[in-house]
């Protein structure tokens, strides 16, 4: 794992299902079961590698409020592997298998990306 970052609030289970858009256009992030206080690149990763593009990370982050450095990028990465193997494994257990070959397919892109 990467070196120690600043202890953050991490939502821990960041997926479209868990945000709702308002009829105000007001964007909102439920169901904090799995909060902790972590490494922001945690949720970060979860985001990125399955919203957003690797070429747009980088502007996605600045937007963010934040920057792409070498160290957010290994900590972003690490965090996604073990996101993707996790998520391989639940796939397997269910036996999905065309989406755990869809996780695989984004761990072997996330591995050549670094």
């Amino acid at each position: 794992m990467p070196g120690a970052a600043p202890m953050r609030v991490c939502h821990g289970d960041l997926n479209h299902k868990n945000w709702l858009l308002s009829d105000s256009q007001q964007l909102y992030l439920v169901d904090w079961d799995q909060a902790s206080l972590g490494d922001i690149a945690f949720d970060l990763s979860v985001v990125l590698i399955n919203y957003v593009p690797r070429p747009q990370w980088e502007d996605w982050l600045r937007a963010y409020g934040s920057s792409l450095t070498s160290d957010l990028l290994q900590r972003i990465t690490w965090y996604g592997r073990l996101h993707l193997l996790h998520e391989v494994a639940a796939q397997y257990a269910a036996q999905r298998y065309t989406e755990m070959n869809q996780a695989l397919t984004q761990l072997q892109q996330l591995s050549l990306a670094q």
